[in-house]
């Protein structure tokens, strides 16, 4: 998972919405296109003890199984301290999320920006 405030919605890759059941397994090739950004609609989001309804896109990046964007960002209220990027709280809850800051890099060992 990735909170990534650049983006705005919450966005799925589609092996991950394959493998749980937001696009049925009955789909006939074609359908739920590879033709950029899919609309599955409003899903909940559960985040600690807290649930959310955002938007939720099918996404062809398959980086990560799932991008928690600005819209979920505003929602829950997400902070996070400027000194240690993994201390991150939800606003609404004043609940601590437990993460972990992954840096990516590439065969040379250079820090490869997502985005």
């Amino acid at each position: 998972m990735l909170l990534k405030k650049g983006y705005r919605h919450v966005y799925l890759s589609r092996s991950f919405a394959r493998a749980h059941g937001f696009i049925p397994a009955s789909t006939a090739p074609g359908k739920f296109g590879y033709s950029g950004l899919v609309s599955l609609g409003q899903w909940p989001i559960t985040l600690g003890a807290r649930t959310v309804s955002c938007p939720v896109y099918l996404s062809e990046e398959a980086h990560f199984d799932v991008v928690l964007g600005r819209s979920f960002w505003e929602k829950r209220g997400i902070r996070i301290d400027t000194g240690d990027v993994t201390a991150v709280w939800c606003g609404d809850s004043g609940e601590k999320v437990e993460c972990d800051v992954v840096v990516v890099r590439d065969g040379r060992g250079e820090i490869v920006t997502v985005t």
